[in-house]
């Protein structure tokens, strides 16, 4: 997990010189609008994170990237909600992990005015999953036919699963494989959230 600040050129640097790095990061975006960046306090804007972004996609050809959003942030008004999914469709994110705001007691956001009705939140959140499932779909989709390496992490009876390098869950047969070791697949068609491998 990379905050959007913490994109240095020292970090592009590691990244593109290590072939140990796995190519996928997580990182947090909460919301697509300034305005509500700002009343966070994230320390970034809509256009700098998209910047951090690029610079990290040139670095790390095929990266893959997960992040992290906040439904309902006190203040946040249809046009905020909007910024947020039309950023979240830009950068093509592979999974968002969607948080419905809910104030802490002794938290600056928790005596912030204008937080969004119950009801508003809970469907703002539900676009949000809707959101990233069809971006994770799309991904999954296009990975269809091409060669993985998976860090098998778990073997239970006939059936085995693990990892891909690029955070593809993958269920396969069992056969010759043990948990903690590397094996190579052909990606066949996903099936509930994972990936089969191809015959």
């Amino acid at each position: 997990s990379v905050e959007p600040g913490h994109v240095t050129d020292d970090l592009l640097e590691a990244l593109a010189a290590c072939s140990g790095v796995c190519p996928h990061l997580h990182v947090p975006l909460q919301s697509g609008s300034d305005s509500l960046l700002s009343a966070m306090r994230r320390g970034y804007t809509a256009a700098s994170y998209e910047r951090a972004v690029e610079r990290l996609r040139a670095a790390v050809p095929g990266l893959v990237l997960t992040t992290d959003v906040i439904a309902g942030f006190p203040g946040e008004r249809e046009e905020d909600f909007e910024r947020t999914v039309e950023l979240c469709e830009r950068v093509g994110f592979t999974k968002l992990h969607v948080f419905r705001f809910s104030a802490r007691p002794g938290t600056a956001a928790a005596s912030m005015p204008g937080e969004p009705a119950p009801q508003v939140k809970a469907a703002r959140a539900a676009r949000l999953k809707e959101l990233g499932d069809e971006l994770r779909g799309s991904y999954m989709f296009s990975r269809v036919g091409q060669r993985a390496d998976v860090l098998v992490e778990r073997v239970e009876g006939a059936r085995a699963e693990g990892m891909t390098e690029d955070y593809l869950r993958v269920s396969m047969s069992s056969e010759g494989l043990r948990a903690g070791t590397v094996h190579q697949v052909t990606l066949g068609v996903p099936s509930a959230g994972r990936m089969s491998v191809a015959c």
